[in-house]
């Protein structure tokens, strides 16, 4: 099984540029697709503000799509942010393997 280690950095500003302060964020939802981006279902809520970073587990060969997304305490959110990464199948094994005792 393979995982996959998120890292991000919460944003500063809003959009439309005012300032953000760390104290206006809720956290950093983390969601996952395993069908190109298709359908999303939520992994975790990362409530601490360091660090950002959350690592999925046991991930399967496959193509994923990551999406973060900032709440904050008014309960708006960001628009996503996404990030694609692949977990190869391991290599098929050895066809001619061969003996020979004397």
């Amino acid at each position: 099984m393979s995982r996959a280690t998120l890292n991000w950095t919460l944003p500063t500003t809003r959009e439309g540029g005012a300032l953000l302060d760390v104290t206006e964020i809720t956290g950093t939802e983390i969601s996952m697709s395993a069908d190109g981006g298709v359908t999303f279902s939520p992994v975790v809520l990362v409530t601490a503000i360091e660090p950002q970073t959350f690592v999925v587990d046991n991930l399967t060969a496959g193509d994923y799509v990551f999406r973060a997304t900032v709440v904050d305490t008014g309960g708006r959110r960001s628009t996503d942010a996404d990030v694609t990464g692949s977990v190869l199948a391991p290599p098929s094994p050895i066809a001619d393997l061969s003996v020979t005792i004397t």
